[in-house]
Order: C-alpha cells, then structure tokens, then sequence
C-alpha cells in the first residue's frame, strides 16, 4: 500500500505541477508581458549605462573589456528579439477583441514566450555588472620625427634595413658604423618608418652603452609601454618586462649602442622562438659584436658620407657665408679634413659659423697639425681633432669650463643644467656673479652657446642637456690631460680607482651602480670637486680623517649615500662653497655648520627628520633645497630667519608643519613670518602652506621676489604634476579656500603682477578676476579658476581699464570649471572699450587654450565685438557640460544692426586647431543673435539656420581647424553647411548686389563679400537679399571708406593661409567626431546648391559617428533641375569611416563621393537598423543624370577592411547595378547579424582579379573564404546566404512529411507522445497524429553524455518513445524513412550514429527521443 501511495503522489507531482505552469502561461499572460515590458525597460537603461561608460573610455583611448562587448552583443540581440516580439506577437493580441485574445493557444504562447523572455532579461541584467569596463590601451611605443638627411647613402640602406624589417623570418638586425657616422639617428628613422606603415603595434628604444645598466634597459622599454614593474629585483622585472613584450603582437625593440654581448634574457626579452614577432634592432661600434655575439641575421654597415655628400652637409650647418670666393676653398678643405662624418662636419661647421678668413686658416691648420691625434680606436683620429677644434674654438674660458663639467656624467645622461649652476658657482667659474640668479643667466647662454656649436644636445627632459658619446670621449680626454679630471663609471667598485698620482687631480667623478667596501681616506691637495654617485644605496662611514689631505674641496655631491654622520672636524674644508647630499639617508650632520663659507646646500630628496640648528651658522648659505624631503617634520625655530644672505628657498613637497604667527606659546617649529626677515635677499621662494593663516602679514617678503611657487591649501595633495625641479618653474600662486579678505590680508594679491600661473579654487567673495588686482596680470599666462560661486564675470571693469592695456592681455590658457554662477567672460561695461578703435582694447590676444567647464549659467562664449580679432592666437577651445550655451559667438546687444551684416567677415579664428562642444544642449550654431527684428536681421537670420553648427558662410572663420568633436548637443541638425557656398560666382563687371555694397561702406572695401575672406567663394544668400533693403544702396561713385583701427588685423594673416589653402574650405581639418547628438540630420549637407562647389575637406583623415538617432544623411546631396551636381572635389584624403547606432541612416556615402574617396583604408558600420546599404543613392533618381554621363566604375585602391554588424536591413554593399568595383588592398571582410546580406555588391561582373588581397571573409564568426576556390567574392557571400536561407525550406518540407507520415504511425508511437519521463519538459497531450505540426515550441534540448547538440530555438515537439535498450536500433531504423532519432544513452556505442543523425535533426520540426527503458 505505501508502494502505491509513493507512486502515486509521484505521479501527482509530475503531472499536477507542470500541468499547474502551462495553466499560468494561459492565465497570467498579461501579467507576464507587462513583467516583460518592465525589465526590459531596465535593461534598456543598463545598457545606456554601460554604453556612455564605454564612449567615455573609446575618448581617452582605452580598450573596452571582451566581456563588456559580449554582453552588449547579447542585449542588443535580445532586444531585437523583444522588439519583434512586441512588434508582431503581441501587438496581434491586442487587436483582437480589444487584448482580449480568444485563441487559447495564441494566449498560451505568448504567456510563455513573455515568462521566458524575462528570465533572460533578469539574467542579462546580473550579468551586466560589471568592474571595469576597460582597460588601457595597447601602447604604441616612441614618438619618432624625421631628422636623417636624404642623402643617397643613407637612403640605399636605409631601404634595404627596412626590408630586413618586413622580413618575418629575420629576428635581429644591426646597423654598424663608428662612433658618431650616425647609427643612432638611422636607428630613429627605421622605427619611424616602421610606425609610419604600421608593421608593428609599438616600437620602443632603449640606450645600452658601455657600461650596460640591465634595470634601466628595463625601465626604458617599460616606460614605452607604458608599462610598471611591481617587482624590484633584474630577474623579477625581466620576467615582467617578458610578459609584457609576448602581450604585444608585433613590436620592435631598438638596443642603441651595444659595446659587448647583451643578455637579452636577463633584461626580458623573448627569443624568436618565444615571440616570433618580436624584432630587435641593435647598433654597434663593433661589428663583431653584433654578428658574433649578438647573432645578428643581417647586418649593415654605414659607411662616412661621400664627398658631395659631406659639403651639402657642410655647407648646410656652416652657413651661406662659405659661398665666398675667399672661403669656399678653404671650406672644401676643411670639409674633407672631416673626412665624412657626420658628428665631425656639424661640429666643426658650426664652430666656423660667420668666422673671417683667418679663423678658417687657422681652423684648417689645427685639424690637419691634430690628425695624429687618437682617442680610441673605435673613435679615430679625425673625430678627436675635429671634436677638439670646436672646443677650442669656444670664445670663453666660462664655456669651456661649462663644457668639461659636462663629462662628469655617465653616457646619455640627462644632465640637469641647474647641476652645472651650482658647480660652477661653487668653483667660482663665472666672473661677477655674485648672486645666484646671475651664474643661474650666465650658465643657460653659455649652454646656448654649446648647443650652437653642437658640442651639447637637447634633452627630452627640461631644464637639462645631453653630449654625444664621441664628444664626451673627446671631453673626458681634454679634461684628463689638461685639467687634472678623473672620470670613472663602472657598474661596481671596492676601493679609489687607481691612477699615477693623485697630486694633481682636480675633480673626480666616481658613478657606479654599487660600492662594495667604505671607502677610506684620500690625498688630493688640489682636489676642488668630488662627485660621487651611486645607484644602490651605499652606507659609507666617515673617520674623523676622511677630509684631510682633500682641503681644498670646494664642491662635494653624494648621492645615495646612508650617511650616520659626517665627520666632526668639516672645519678643514675651509673653502667649501657647495655641498649636495641628495637621495641620502641622514642621520647626524650637525656639523655641517662648522662650513661657514657655504653658498649651496642641497638635500634634495633626502630621508632627513629635522634640520639641525646648527644650520643658522651657515652665514654665507645662498641656497637652501629640501625639495622632496618628504619626512622631514621639523626645522627649529630661528634656523631660517638666522640665514641672514639666503636668496633661494626651495621645500617643493616637503616640510609644512608651520607654527602659527601670532600666539605666545613657545614655537616648536620655524613659522613663516621668519622668512620675512630675509626679505632683503631673498628672491626665489617654493612652499606649500596648508593654511592662509600662517602667513600674517607678508607684504615686505611678497614685494622682493622675482621668483616663486607658492601653494596656499589645506588638501593633502595640493601639488601639480610639475615635471622639472631645481628652480626650473614659472612664477605660480595656487590659493584654495578662504575669501578675497584672507587675500588682500595676508597681502598675497601684492604678487599678482608678477605671476605667471594663477590657480583660484572656492575663493568666496569673489565677483570677477579683476576684483584682486586692478593694475591688471601684465604676466599672467595660465589662469585656472574652479568652485568660485560668486563669480559672475571673468573680467569687470576697472577705473585703470580705460587708459591701460586689457587686464588679461597675456593670458595664454583660461581653464573655468564648476562655476555655477558665471554669465560671461566679460563683462557688458567693458565692450564699449573693446569697440572703440583708439583704445587698442584687446582682452584675450594672447590666448591659446580655453577650457569651459560645467558653467551653467553661461549662454555665450564671445561677444562679436570680442571675437573681432581679438582672440587671433586661440588654438584649442573645449566647452564641457555648459548647458546654457546656445552660440559661441553672440551679438551683444548695444551694437548696430549694421554691425551684424559685417560681422561674418571680420570674425576670424587664425589659428584654432581643435574644438569640443562636449554635453551642450542648447548649443545651435557657432553664431547666434540675440536681438532685432528689422529686414537687416531677417537677412542675417535667413542665412543663418537654428541647428546648423557650421554655417557656410561662417566656415572661413575656421581656417586651421584639425579636429572636431561633438557630442551630447541635442539641438543640433546640421554640422557642416555648405548650401550656398559655390566656387566661381561673381557679379558680372559695374555690378554689384546690395549687400556687398553694404559691407563694403562699412568696413571700406568696394568688393568685400558678405560672407568669408576669400574672394573666390559668394554665397547664395547675397542673392536673397530682400528689395526693401535696396533704398540704402548708395551711389558707388561716392562709397566711403571707414579708416579701420591701428592694432594688427588677423585677417590679413587668415587670408594668405587660405590663399595658401589653393581654395579648399577646411584644408586642415583632419578628424571629425559626432556622437549622441539626438537631433543630427545631417553631417556635411550640400543641400540643392547648383555648384560647383569648391574643394572641401581635403585633409579629412578620420570620419566617426556614434548614436545619430535621426542622422539621414552623412553627406546630403539634392539635385533641383537640370543642374548638375558638382561636389567634384574634397575628401580624398578620408581614410576612416565609423559609423555606429545611426537608427535612420539608410546608406554611407552615394556613388558620386564614394568616387572621392580613394584614400579610404577601412569602414566600420554597427548597429544601424535601417541600413540597406553602405553605398546606395540617398533618393530616387538622384544620379541619374550623372550614370548616363560618368563611367560607372569605382575603386578603392587603400581600402583594407570592411566591418558590418548588426545591419537587420543591409543587403549589399552596394544596391546600384551598374556599377563595378575593384579593391586592390582589400584584405579582410567582417559580417556579423546581417540576416539579409545575400550579395557582396549588384555589379555584372565580380572576379577574384578584382579583390587580389582578400585574405578573411567571415560571416557570424565562421570563415566562409575559400583560398582554393575562385575568390569570388559575390560568389563566396552569396552561396553563404543560399545555404542559410535553405535549412528553413528543408525543415518546413520535412515537416509537413512528417504531418502525413503520423497519420499512418501506429498508436504505441500516439500513447508513447502522454507518457512523462523525468528530465524532459511535460508535453501538451497530443490526441491526434495532426497535433505533431503544432509548433509547441517545448525548448526541449536534446543530449548526449552531457554534450548539447540541438538548439532550443530548433525544437518544436518531442515525442517520448520508452523501449528497452535491446530494441532501440530497431525502433530506430522503423522511424527512420519518417523521422530521426537522437539517442540518450550511458553507452558511446551509438555516438557516430546519433552525430549522423543530428544533421538532419536540424531540418525537422517533429523529434523523436528515445530513452532507456
């Protein structure tokens, strides 16, 4: 009895509950569907989320995560899914008896459909959260510019090393030559060459030398990847640094300088076996080395320059006045004693520069007595006398001594020139400079000098400089035989080196990496300079006898020293001037006040708690540096005020735990107000201050400065990435918080006139800029201000303003973000001042970057009379979440009407270069009038359209703009106008329309147009003037001119760059950005112009579109009447198409452009719904005209990479038959989701001639390319489609077999269809053999040993038949003339007969499963 019970509540179970689920489908279908709607609308906004995530990451170049893209993949999938569902499923329901379906069935399924679309929705939503949603880019390694001379040797093996490059099966290359014949420069120009034809992803560099440092090898590579090390030690970076380079799918990695092997694997580069795509290009002095020990596959050699070669180069650096009759012999003498190379003829031709013809003799008679001379035997004899020739060429015994210190340094090293500074003054080098400042002057011109003479080179670094390795082999050799000097860079050392005698050396300079023992006492009675420097922290003890015998020391540096203390008696060095402990550890140095003749103290970067007090007895110190001292905690109190001759400060990121001024607590540490009683010399000041507070009054310290960095703030990371250091900044005040009081109280507003770089933040109290100083910013370059609230104008006027030069009149960078507040830049008082002619009133002339930043009340950027000319240096302008701006440009509202008619011509920006209209959207055009309403307005407006952001009649006011990026502006149409602009129309000769002439009594020329600088383009709009406006047309025997003002005119330099420009409208724009602009119709429209147009956009490289909902055309091209099109000129230099989530865009680009493009590289086209094609004509019968006249061929002769994904519509690439094409580059063939793609292009004919390069073609991820085959491309896509579109037909023809094949099924088959098994969905019973053809729908997944092989979309019934396991193959072969088994079974006997069985399974609509008994 229990038996019974338990089967039959298990019987219950399986039947009640299903049956209970496919009841609630029936019933709570509207409920489902309204569930449905519900999530789904959730999703929709995730998935915004997540796409306005992903464009700000695509912005700042980052890769998006895979995992983000499947995801989005999948939502957009499902959503087209949902989107038919609700569009076709249930818009039926509700249609029929008012939603009240009364086909049980249909109600049944769509319950069903709703239930399980939700559950994915549901699922996609917990999917779609997500960490990251990028990640950095790949890098791409060095910025390479051309600087090899095109001479034809140079040139020969410059192309056969860019062939070993292509080459995949060479892994290393080297360029030999000796030492300055210049490998290093053709090394540049190779990776160059090679980033210029994109053979690689990057390509890096790094310096080896002679002494090779592994760790900065690393660091080197590393930073051109953009790539940090989070170990420390070679073996731990090196694996790091290998994982890196193998990420990288093509790199090419330059070793300059090789002297001995290199073991590649302890710096972490792959082997070819590794990375087979990972190139090294290595030079050498020694060419044994690169083809002995370092295995190089090929190996060139560069050879001196030839005779003709060596003048032209000669003559180049020497000047034009060797073309004298007196000189030029002996100027072709002196350029063959150089025999050639390169460094020798730059150095020696620099050297005779504008010298007399006795200097020349004497120059050729030094080179020719020296020739015997050697350095080494890898530099030679002729590179030492030529090298020489130019030192003693040098004028000064100042810059000789500059030059020479220059060899303290290892090779390569960037050598700051702040360095040379402070050990030239501390050897008292430079006569009558007493103070800091004038050796600081005296040493950049003699760096000058050097750097004319090519014996010193520029540094990537600021502030500092670099010598060639021959020219500092030549120094080292000078300063050793002349001057006593003693050089040593070594990767270890134990002891002093050892040389002949130490009496007379002057200077040592020890650079190692380690220092394995102390080092003990050295006698050197003239020694006057020591330098030593160690890359791995050194702990060096000091006895008390350290110093003696060394008494002369002047300048003493270590660097990465553990100093415990230094040695008692510093008394003996008498004459010590300068002392640089820097990156130490220190302990004890209390004793460094016993140097009473020191000007210089350095600790920069050291570990140091507390200054010593015994610092106040450094009566003589000028220069006190604890830059970077980040631990340092205390300087007692009276140390600083006691260094009475103190001229520089700098504590850039270090102590500022100052004591309060006022109180009458005892001071544990030194307060500001001590550095007011230095005021009397000092001038260089570089402190942060946490609180506005501290300074009291500091009007006296404030006056005296001439150069300073000061931060006012009490945030913990207050400081600018500043890149130089040493006293290398422009004048900078940062002030955040407190109010103009505190300002004007502690008297910080007393160094507004001095300040280059002001940065104001949450100021209250503030209204305008003005308000701090009003003697204007006669130095202010860069002006930040941030979180002002009170501000409402930038600019107020002044009482001072009417008869002094504008109060920003310098400024070159204007940054404003977060100013709730603001209403303009300028306010309305002072543009009288800036119209009046005689004032000479120019606000912003000098301004190239503006940066407008979440300024909400801010409508306008420039007024016209702003805008005028006074801004003609403005190179980057970026506006960011300004939501009230509705024009850049607006008129302001006390100008004339007549004003506005010559507005459009005396606008001009000269020089922008980039412009962002980021989150604008009120943002309508770039010009916008405020005010009027008379027949002059209605001409203005007529010409200028609400939504066109670049009217053409404004598009000469841009004539160097390069890049444009526009999003988030919702009431934008149009982005570029051209319709009206036309190439050749002029009025015929005595005529002239009436607006002209209206422009041209106002601004004083009889012919000046309307609308642009250039004569060669009129606009329509001149044409339309209306007839009520000719009563003012004025005789033209008797127009007056206007005399214009004084000040420069920018336009006369506008005009010669478009005359430059040979005519093309927009010469320089390069990139073209327009994304999520809910309103853009159209991009570049032409509108019904009856042309010719003039040539646009030539220099167009880059074209990307992102969510255009309502985009129509990109490029939109009416014709009216006969007239034909003649868009004949412009964009042939476009080599990138994006377009991406333009809903309404029905094709790319029409025939007639398409032809333009013959630069085009690559097209991407996603997402867009109503794509049918990528080039169709826009409208019926528009080319019709220009196919009867025009040979319909086109090419794409650079077009390399096709990308279509998710087109529902498209169905060619190109709908117009009578077109060929021919795509010579064309290499791969993306196609995603285009279920109506069935033919590549509708030409005649298409053969594999015509796409020779086509390597990929792929169609929902599966290669359809047949290399083999005929490479037809029509073909190969076509047959494609067939085969999809033939699985339907079949499965619909077994189908309806399998409808008459079950009448005749015998009824066990009927009876098996009602029997329940666990682990497949309970089935509605099936009473009659017709029911088989019912699309149930059971999303039954049919599988074997775990294994899925059919789709759930792919079921339709299932039909459960129970045998034994004896019986199935009989079953099985009795079902098989109507329908296919698929066997679930624990054996794999049957595994080749159930895959057989699975290919026709796809093509039925009824399935049979038969499982074991």
């Amino acid at each position: 009895m229990d038996i019974l019970t338990s089967i039959a509540s298990k019987v219950a179970e399986l039947l009640v509950e299903p049956a209970g689920r496919q009841l609630g489908y029936l019933i709570c279908s509207d409920g489902n569907i309204k569930a449905l709607t519900e999530e789904t609308e959730k999703l929709k906004d995730k998935r915004a989320a997540i796409q306005m995530s992903m464009d700000k990451a695509t912005t700042q170049l980052e890769v998006i995560s895979p995992e983000v893209k499947r995801w989005v993949s999948e939502v957009d999938k499902i959503m087209n899914e949902l989107r038919k569902f609700f569009e076709e499923d249930v818009k039926v329901n509700k249609t029929c008896f008012n939603g009240w379906c009364q086909n049980l069935k249909l109600r049944h399924s769509l319950g069903r459909k709703a239930k399980k679309h939700t559950e994915v929705v549901l699922k996609l939503q917990q999917e779609g959260k997500f960490d990251r949603i990028s990640y950095p880019a790949p890098p791409t390694g060095m910025h390479l510019v051309a600087s090899m001379k095109a001479f034809d040797s140079r040139t020969k093996i410059l192309k056969q090393v860019m062939e070993a490059v292509r080459d995949e099966n060479i892994h290393i290359i080297a360029i030999c030559g000796m030492g300055g014949i210049g490998k290093t420069t053709m090394a540049k120009e190779v990776a160059r060459s090679a980033q210029e034809e994109k053979l690689f992803g990057a390509a890096v560099m790094a310096v080896v030398s002679q002494n090779p440092n592994v760790t900065k090898i690393q660091g080197e590579i590393a930073d051109a990847l953009h790539f940090k090390f989070s170990t420390e030690t070679e073996l731990g970076r090196a694996n790091e640094l290998r994982r890196k380079i193998q990420e990288t799918e093509k790199i090419l990695i330059v070793l300059d300088d090789i002297w001995e092997r290199l073991d590649l694997e302890a710096v972490g580069i792959p082997s070819e076996s590794e990375h087979q795509r990972c190139k090294i290009l290595l030079t050498s002095r020694n060419e044994e080395v690169a083809r002995i020990q370092m295995r190089s596959q090929k190996t060139f050699i560069v050879q001196v320059l030839s005779e003709n070669e060596a003048w032209n180069l000669f003559e180049e650096v020497a000047g034009p006045s060797i073309n004298n009759h007196d000189l030029r012999p002996i100027a072709e003498q002196i350029a063959n004693e150089c025999k050639g190379l390169p460094v020798a003829i730059v150095t020696v031709g620099r050297a005779l520069e504008e010298k007399g013809k006795e200097e020349w003799n004497d120059a050729l008679f030094q080179l020719r007595k020296s020739i015997a001379r050697n350095i080494s035997a890898e530099v030679g004899a002729n590179v030492f006398s030529s090298i020489e020739l130019s030192y003693t060429f040098l004028r000064s015994e100042e810059a000789k001594s500059c030059f020479l210190l220059c060899c303290l340094f290892p090779e390569d090293h960037d050598i700051p020139i702040e360095t040379l500074v402070r050990y030239g003054k501390g050897l008292r080098l430079f006569e009558n400079t007493d103070a800091m400042e004038e050796a600081r002057n005296r040493v950049h011109t003699l760096v000058q000098t050097l750097k004319r003479c090519f014996l010193l080179l520029d540094s990537n670094k600021r502030g500092c400089v670099k010598l060639h390795d021959v020219v500092r082999d030549v120094a080292i050799s000078i300063a050793s035989k002349e001057h006593g000097f003693v050089v040593i860079c070594s990767n270890e050392i134990e002891e002093w080196p050892e040389i002949d005698t130490w009496e007379n050396c002057t200077t040592i300079s020890v650079v190692t990496n380690k220092i394995k023992k102390h080092l003990n006492r050295l006698v050197c009675p003239k020694l006057k300079l020591l330098h030593l420097s160690t890359k791995l922290l050194h702990q060096q003890e000091f006895n008390d006898n350290f110093f003696r015998g060394m008494e002369n020391l002047e300048v003493l540096t270590f660097q990465k020293v553990d100093i415990q203390s230094l040695p008692s008696p510093l008394q003996v060095l008498r004459n010590m001037r300068t002392l640089r402990l820097e990156n130490c550890v220190l302990k004890d140095i209390s004793s460094i006040g016993a140097l009473v003749k020191l000007e210089i103290l350095s600790l920069f970067g050291s570990i140091i708690q507390e200054l010593p007090r015994e610092i106040g007895h450094l009566q003589h110190l000028k220069l006190l540096d604890i830059t970077e001292c980040k631990q340092l905690d205390r300087i007692p109190p009276g140390a600083l005020s006691s260094l009475t001759k103190l001229e520089e400060l700098y504590m850039y990121r270090s102590f500022s735990k100052w004591s309060h001024v006022q109180g009458n607590e005892e001071k544990m540490c030194a307060s500001v107000d001590e550095l007011i009683s230095l005021s009397d010399h000092l001038k260089n000041l570089d402190i942060w201050i946490p609180q506005v507070h501290l300074l009291g009054r500091s009007s006296v310290l404030f006056n005296k400065l001439t150069r300073f960095r000061i931060v006012i703030s009490d945030y913990d990371r207050v400081w600018d990435s500043f890149t130089t250091k040493e006293g290398l900044f422009e004048n900078y005040l940062r002030f955040e918080g407190g109010d103009t009081k505190s300002m004007i109280e502690c008297e910080i507003h007393l160094l507004l006139n001095k300040c280059e770089t002001l940065k104001l933040s949450g100021v209250n109290s503030l209204k305008n800029v003005t308000q701090l100083n009003e003697d204007g910013f006669s130095k202010l370059k860069v002006l930040t201000i941030k979180n002002c609230r009170d501000v409402e104008y930038l600019i107020n006027l002044t009482s001072k303003c009417s008869h002094q030069a504008a109060p920003l009149a310098f400024l070159e960078k204007l940054k404003i973000k977060d100013m709730v507040n603001l209403e303009g830049l300028c306010h309305p008082d002072l543009l009288h001042l800036q119209r009046d002619p005689k004032t000479r009133f120019q606000l912003f002339y000098n301004l190239t970057n503006l940066i407008l930043h979440s300024c909400c009340e801010l409508q306008y950027v420039f007024s016209t009379s702003i805008a005028r000319g006074s801004i003609p240096q403005l190179q980057y302008m970026h506006l960011c979440d300004c939501r009230g701006i509705e024009g850049v440009i607006y008129k302001e509202t006390e100008e004339s009407d007549d004003s506005n008619i010559v507005a459009a011509d005396m606008i001009v920006f000269p020089k922008l270069a980039s412009v962002e209209f980021l989150v604008l959207p009120s943002l309508i055009s770039l010009y916008r009038s405020t005010t009027g309403s008379n027949q002059l307005d209605w001409t203005l407006k007529n010409i200028c359209f609400n939504g066109k952001l670049v009217p053409f009649n404004y598009i000469n006011w841009l004539p160097s703009l390069q890049s444009l990026r526009v999003a988030y502006c919702s009431k934008l149409g149009v982005v570029f106008d051209f319709d009206g602009l036309i190439l050749g129309l002029r009025p015929e000769k005595g005529k002239t329309n009436t607006t002209q002439l209206l422009a041209a009594q106002l601004i004083g020329q009889e012919e000046d147009h309307l609308h642009g600088n250039d004569n060669r383009y009129q606009c329509l709009g001149c044409l339309r003037v209306p007839t009520s406006i000719r009563k003012h047309k004025p005789d033209q025997g008797n127009v007056k001119t206007v005399q214009r003002s004084s000040h420069p005119d920018p336009q006369v330099e506008v005009r010669s760059a478009v005359a430059r420009d040979d005519g093309v409208v927009l010469h320089h724009l390069e990139t073209v950005f327009v994304g999520f602009c809910s309103s853009v119709g159209v991009i570049f429209d032409f509108g019904g112009g009856q042309g010719p147009f003039p040539p646009v956009l030539n220099n167009l490289n880059e074209l990307a579109l992102n969510y255009l909902p309502e985009l129509l055309h990109i490029w939109n091209i009416t014709k009216k009447g006969v007239h034909q099109l003649a868009v004949t000129n412009g964009f042939q230099n476009l080599r990138e198409i994006r377009v991406h989530d333009c809903g309404r865009l029905r094709c790319i680009f029409s025939p007639s452009i398409a032809k333009l493009l013959v630069m085009l590289e690559s097209i991407s086209v996603r997402y867009c719904k109503s794509m049918q094609a990528v080039i169709d004509v826009a409208k019926e019968g528009e080319e019709e005209e220009e196919e009867k006249q025009e040979e319909n061929a086109i090419a794409f002769p650079h077009l390399r990479k096709i990308d279509l994904r998710t087109l529902g519509n498209l169905s060619c690439f190109c709908h117009q038959p009578n077109y060929a094409f021919v795509f010579p580059s064309l290499q791969s063939i993306s196609i995603e989701d285009c279920p109506k793609f069935a033919t590549f292009v509708r030409a005649a004919t298409m053969s594999a001639k015509d796409t020779p390069m086509l390597e990929q073609v792929e169609v929902d991820g599966k290669e359809i390319f047949d290399h083999k085959g005929p490479g037809d491309l029509n073909t190969t896509i076509h047959q494609n489609f067939q085969l999809k579109q033939e699985k339907p037909r079949e499965r619909e023809k077994l189908r309806q077999e399998g409808e008459g094949s079950s009448k005749n099924s015998t009824p066990s088959v009927r009876s098996a269809a009602n029997q329940p098994k666990s682990g497949f969905p309970p089935k509605t019973l099936l009473k009659t053999s017709s029911s088989f053809s019912s699309r149930l729908e059971a999303g039954m997944v049919v599988s074997f040993a775990n294994n899925t092989i059919l789709e759930r979309s792919h079921v339709d019934a299932l039909v459960i038949i129970k045998c034994p396991v004896e019986q199935q193959d009989q079953v099985k072969y009795k079902c098989k003339s109507d329908i296919v088994c698929a066997l679930k079974r624990r054996e794999n006997s049957f595994k080749s007969d159930l895959w057989n069985a699975v290919e026709q399974l796809m093509l039925l609509t009824v399935r049979v499963a038969i499982v074991d008994n």
